[in-house]
Order: structure tokens, then sequence, then C-alpha cells
């Protein structure tokens, strides 16, 4: 998950999936950086991942938390690994995945995300 915008652009969300520690602790938090509060994240992680842990997931929770982000989910899939989103991928979880973009998609009842 990389968060990037243009000069003036307004960033109203940002989704991820099964990313890694970096990406929770370092990438989001430092891309961030309080430039959006009322942005919206939303990040999707395989239980069995063993790219992220709990203390991982708890640490990315404190941070959002520190950051004052006052709208964001993390959702759990399990038995779900890295990569179970991604239909080519070895890992590929049809339900977990299915549920998933379920989740995504009904981001769409957030007035102003999508245009």
């Amino acid at each position: 998950a990389r968060v990037r915008s243009l000069p003036g652009d307004e960033l109203k969300a940002t989704i991820g999936f099964h990313g890694n520690r970096g990406d929770l602790l370092g990438i989001w938090g430092i891309g961030l950086n309080n430039r959006f509060p009322d942005i919206h994240i939303h990040y999707h992680n395989g239980v069995d991942d063993p790219g992220v842990s709990d203390s991982d997931l708890a640490a990315f929770e404190r941070q959002l938390r520190q950051m004052e982000i006052t709208t964001w989910s993390v959702h759990q899939y399990k038995p779900a690994l890295h990569g179970f989103a991604e239909p080519v991928a070895a890992n590929y979880d049809e339900l977990a995945s299915t549920q998933a973009h379920l989740n995504v998609h009904a981001l769409r009842m957030f007035p102003g995300i999508f245009k």
C-alpha cells in the first residue's frame, strides 16, 4: 500500500490487501502523516499470513488511533495466507477474496469517497 497524491488532491480512502509489516507500520503512517484527517482506511489480511503478526496489527491500530484517524477497519480472513485475494497467487482463497471484495464495495455507502 502506497499513499500518493498530487498537491491539491484530496485522498478519501486507502485500501490494503495482504500487506506486510513495512506497509502497516511504515509507509501508511509516513505517507498519511495527518495530512488527510477524514480519510477512510481499510486493511484486509489473511489470519495465517506469516508476514503480518498479531502484534503488527495491534501496533497498526495504535498508530491509527494516535494519528486520530476516525474511520478505519481491519478485516481478518481465516484460513487465508498472503495473496489470498489475488487469483493467480498460489495462496488464492476464493471465499476470503470474495468476502474482502464485498467489504471494499460496501465503501460506496460512504458519501463522497467515490465519484
